[in-house]
């Protein structure tokens, strides 16, 4: 008697399907649509932590400033208030103003301005173009001006009267995008945070 040897024929080939490949992408892009906008808003948040330090520099150095002379002055270098790092919103006041000071034996410190961005542009040597450019080469330590800052306005600011002020922050923080988002803040001389407008 012969025996009938059957080979069996065994699929050795693994992977995953075309269906289930494209159930795959199309979750992945679903949960793109969703996060992506999100992270966006995440990160402008957190950009707007800087608003607050900055003005709050600011706020410490004019009370400095009127406890040493009774009176406040819009010159950010002249009151200790110099912008540090890369500078992201344009802060400070609209104008120079305040106590005058020749009145009260002080010199305006050399190059000193009532707003963060001309006072690093001064501190640069040239237009805020060169400045971005020079900030980007730079050590990080160098104050400097980032997209989000440069042609924005302080909205809001109060140019300081005797011992009162406010300081204003504004951002543009799609920038550089076309789509425009300004965020503004201000801090006036008795501390209060103002969120003027959202632009998260």
């Amino acid at each position: 008697m012969s025996k009938r040897v059957t080979r069996v024929m065994t699929n050795t080939q693994s992977g995953f399907s075309l269906i289930e490949l494209m159930v795959v992408v199309a979750i992945i892009g679903l949960l793109a649509t969703v996060a992506i906008p999100q992270f966006s808003k995440f990160q402008n948040r957190a950009k707007t932590s800087e608003a607050g330090a900055s003005l709050t520099n600011i706020f410490s150095a004019e009370q400095s400033f009127i406890g040493l002379y009774g009176c406040a002055y819009s010159g950010l270098l002249t009151v200790g208030a110099a912008p540090q790092g890369k500078i992201r919103y344009s802060s400070g006041f609209t104008a120079l103003g305040g106590c005058t000071l020749a009145t009260i034996g002080v010199t305006a410190a050399a190059g000193d301005s009532f707003n963060t961005i001309t006072v690093s542009v001064q501190n640069i040597g040239n237009t805020a173009v060169a400045a971005i450019a020079a900030c980007n080469a730079a050590a990080p330590a160098s104050a400097c001006i980032l997209p989000e800052a440069v042609g924005q306005a302080v909205v809001g600011s109060v140019t300081p009267a005797t011992t009162t002020f406010t300081a204003g922050a504004t951002a543009n923080l799609n920038a550089p995008a076309a789509a425009i988002a300004l965020d503004e803040w201000t801090m006036d001389n008795g501390k209060n945070l103002k969120h003027l407008l959202d632009g998260t």
